[in-house]
């Protein structure tokens, strides 16, 4: 999990679009699960979704912005730009977060009945998957190597190398609208999440009427108290509310590209 969204737009390095303002009647390619962080970060500049021509785009973003087919595309915008920029395409990268798209990235869901059946089994599976991260951390150099030779054999070490050093401000809470935060890998914050929701009922992208607690664990302090010492993850439910968390996901779709990609989830 991300304590924010890596969702971003990348066009060629010389382009004239510098800000979203800028992609009003020019094409974009587009994913569908990015659409509600593209509609904000829009809005931001005064746009709607209409005054871009949005495509769906398959993966072969490059040659489509050098051909001029797209003038701006969709990315992960800690991984594909770094992929690009070193098979020889410079690109700059316009992030949603910049204009204040502060959203969790990546959050991990269950069910009430599964927390309530297997609470201890899913505590366990977070702490692991959170230890993970951190040791990922401890020695970056040899978890890029780790990532290629176990997982991504057509890339190179100095790509994922350089791909963790753009992921560990968001991996660990520091990229927060407003300067550092506290490290709380995998952490939810009950008013952040609140906060988030009501940025995009403010902007018009998702309705009123959803909140933090309807989403996360009711109860995490009783798994809690039989783990003296541990912190119990907070973790998001939808056996409940499915059409409440399909309203809310940032939908960005950065599982693929994320901390898979590196191989260190």
């Amino acid at each position: 999990m991300l304590q924010q969204s890596p969702l971003a737009w990348m066009v060629l390095d010389d382009s004239p679009i510098r800000e979203f303002a800028h992609l009003a009647g020019v094409t974009v390619g587009v994913h569908g699960d990015g659409i509600t962080a593209l509609e904000f970060a829009m809005g931001t500049a005064g746009l709607d979704l209409r005054a871009a021509h949005l495509v769906d785009v398959p993966y072969d973003k490059a040659e489509r912005l050098r051909d001029g087919t797209l003038d701006a595309c969709q990315c992960n915008g800690l991984v594909e730009p770094v992929e690009l920029r070193h098979a020889g395409v410079a690109v700059r990268v316009m992030w949603a977060v910049d204009v204040g798209y502060s959203v969790y990235s990546q959050v991990l869901s269950t069910s009430d009945e599964t927390l309530e059946t297997h609470g201890p089994e899913v505590a366990a599976f977070a702490d692991i998957l959170w230890d993970g991260w951190r040791q990922a951390y401890a020695d970056p150099a040899a978890t890029a190597a780790l990532a290629v030779d176990r997982f991504l054999h057509e890339s190179n070490v100095d790509v994922q190398a350089e791909i963790l050093r753009g992921m560990e401000p968001f991996v660990f809470g520091e990229a927060t609208v407003g300067g550092p935060g506290p490290a709380s890998v995998g952490g939810i914050d009950v008013d952040r999440l609140d906060a988030s929701i009501d940025l995009l009922v403010t902007a018009g992208v998702i309705a009123p009427g959803l909140s933090a607690s309807r989403l996360l664990a009711p109860d995490p302090a009783e798994v809690a108290a039989s783990r003296p010492g541990r912190p119990w993850p907070r973790v998001s439910s939808w056996s409940e509310n499915s059409s409440d968390l399909d309203q809310f996901s940032d939908r960005d779709g950065t599982e693929q590209d994320g901390p898979g990609r590196t191989g260190t989830a």
